[in-house]
């Protein structure tokens, strides 16, 4: 679909939340989002920081989805694929800056919460403004359209196979890694049927006309 200003607003803001939520998840220590625990796991074997390591594996699931996915592919894609780790990285310099102590429970609690609303809020912007979605989030669409399953099953599959990883490569698995990858699907369609595309019908005529968009079903890459 051709961009349009409520489009291109849902998606920009949509992976600068997403981006700013994994820096949270890094700096308050309760773990991070599945796809970013593997990447960072990576990390600890090649001598790459996260953005670049991010980049690298999405390169490589950027091939799956040009084969097989790539209905799903737009710029959202390609912001996402390339700037997103990047922006995150950017995030988490700026928040070492501001004088607050990571360290108090109470404060890693309250970040721990908005972190969560944000970024599954911000999959819910990105995914329905229908601009091309990450590539390790067609995984789980493809594997749904494919066998007929549930996507939020095939998600939490993907997901896993993505703590496994973590786990072998030494990362840090906490409990926002595991609520992610049990509650991604549910809270993001959530967003979808009460926010997002609402959004989009009241402020996107096109849409609004059309409206035989599917509701995306994906959950975070963040």
């Amino acid at each position: 679909m051709r961009p349009n200003k409520i489009t291109l607003i849902m998606m920009i803001l949509g992976i600068t939340l997403i981006s700013f939520s994994v820096a949270i998840f890094r700096i308050i220590a309760f773990g991070t989002d599945p796809y970013s625990a593997m990447n960072l796991g990576f990390t600890n074997i090649f001598p790459l920081s996260y953005g670049t390591m991010q980049l690298a594996v999405n390169l490589v699931l950027l091939l799956f989805q040009l084969r097989f996915a790539k209905k799903t592919m737009g710029v959202g894609s390609f912001i996402n694929l390339i700037l997103l780790a990047y922006m995150s990285d950017s995030f988490l310099y700026v928040l070492k800056t501001v004088p607050i102590n990571y360290e108090l429970l109470e404060i890693r609690i309250l970040l721990l919460l908005i972190s969560l609303i944000c970024l599954t809020f911000a999959i819910s912007l990105y995914t329905i403004s229908d601009l091309g979605i990450a590539p390790y989030d067609c995984l789980s669409v493809f594997m749904s359209e494919k066998w007929g399953i549930k996507y939020h099953w095939c998600r939490i599959m993907t997901d896993s196979t993505c703590i496994a990883f973590a786990f072998m490569l030494d990362s840090e698995i906490g409990i926002i890694t595991l609520f992610l990858a049990l509650c991604t699907g549910p809270f993001v369609s959530y967003f979808n049927k009460n926010v997002s595309i609402p959004l989009r019908l009241r402020y996107d005529g096109i849409y609004r006309a059309a409206h035989t968009i599917i509701q995306p079903k994906i959950g975070g890459g963040a």
